[in-house]
């Protein structure tokens, strides 16, 4: 198991990057960092009203065991539970949720081919995959996800990745997290499956430009440059700016970024 690894000083909005205790990636905009995983809160930044949340699963049993760990946190309150895909969008489009949590084996439409059509009309929801199958995790990712968790991972876990990914961030849990890794390992592998954004902040990232700076060029936010470099990181098992500059410097030299 892993301590806290790093808090980049050089970012403009304190965000935290980390492998935390349990070997999951995380990434928050202004979290309150401490020693280990039951250290961090999310402090002044908690959300102040309830997010609406629409749980997303074929199975009653895994519906119920959701509300139950929603209902004592008053941070969250259910607004519908879909129990398909296509359901799922439906829902979404007509409910408005801030977070959905998405299933990913489930009849008429898979999860990720949700989470795909949902991100052609809503980029605001925060999308947080609760699965059992964590060989899915990279192409829930792509899709639109926020964050990944496993089944079989503690309630402590899932509520934590809620919180992550409701500010801003990215959370990926132990099982998924080793086969990002792995996969990864290669920064020339990663350099080919970078997103358009991604391939755009990343030159200006070399660039020792500050997240607003960054935005100010894309016409972002300021935040949303700090989640993009968190992506990057998680790709590059970069685990300090330096780290980051350097694994992009070997991705970019010789090498154009392919955009999917």
């Amino acid at each position: 198991m892993r301590g806290l690894l790093s808090s980049l000083s050089n970012l403009d909005e304190s965000a935290v990057f980390a492998l935390c205790e349990t070997g999951a990636f995380f990434f928050t905009p202004g979290l309150s960092c401490g020693r280990n995983l039951a250290d961090y809160s999310m402090g002044n930044k908690r959300v102040a009203l309830s997010c609406r949340t629409l749980p997303a699963d074929d199975y009653p049993t895994v519906q119920r065991a959701i509300g139950e760990i929603i209902s004592i946190d008053p941070a969250f309150r259910i607004c519908g539970t879909a129990s398909d895909g296509l359901e799922a969008v439906e829902m979404v489009f007509a409910l408005k949720p801030g977070l959905i949590i998405m299933d990913i084996n489930m009849p008429r439409r898979s999860g990720i081919e949700a989470a795909r059509e949902i991100r052609r009309f809503n980029e605001e929801a925060k999308i947080l995959f609760y699965s059992g199958h964590p060989e899915f995790a990279e192409a829930a990712l792509a899709a639109g996800g926020d964050g990944f968790v496993t089944k079989a991972a503690p309630s402590f876990t899932f509520k934590l990745a809620m919180q992550a990914v409701l500010q801003g961030g990215i959370y990926v849990d132990e099982v998924p997290w080793a086969n990002l890794r792995r996969r990864f390992s290669s920064p020339d592998i990663a350099a080919r499956s970078f997103t358009a954004e991604q391939s755009a902040v990343a030159p200006l990232l070399m660039q020792g430009l500050t997240s607003k700076e960054i935005a100010a060029k894309l016409a972002k936010t300021a935040r949303r440059v700090d989640k993009v470099r968190a992506q990057l990181m998680l790709q590059l098992d970069a685990r300090n700016a330096t780290a980051l500059v350097l694994k992009l410097s070997g991705c970019l030299s010789g090498e154009t970024l392919i955009s999917k």
